[in-house]
């Protein structure tokens, strides 16, 4: 799994390989649990955020991204959650995109 962050920062785009698309399939109904999409996304270099830790009030699942003093510098949540999920979409769609603001 690859990610870009746009160059305004404003998205944070996953994208993933046909293999690892299959993987996702392979998951079934597993792929819409958060103990699988924390599996999934286990190697990158970003972190999950609690919501309350930045104020938002959503229950989006959220990365981003802390400051030497841990403090969170930027986030990004995948708003559609309640639609869709992100292991859903890697799966159908090749991608994923978070959004901060």
């Amino acid at each position: 799994m690859q990610y870009q962050i746009a160059d305004d920062r404003k998205s944070l785009t996953f994208s993933v390989t046909q293999a690892e698309r299959k993987a996702i399939r392979g998951l079934g109904h597993k792929a819409d649990t958060d103990q699988a999409l924390y599996d999934f996304f286990s190697d990158i270099d970003l972190e999950w955020i609690d919501p309350a830790e930045t104020g938002d009030l959503t229950s989006a699942p959220m990365l981003g991204l802390r400051d030497d003093a841990r403090q969170v510098s930027e986030r990004w949540a995948f708003m559609d959650y309640q639609v869709r999920s992100v292991l859903g979409d890697l799966r159908d769609y090749g991608r994923a995109v978070f959004v901060s603001d």
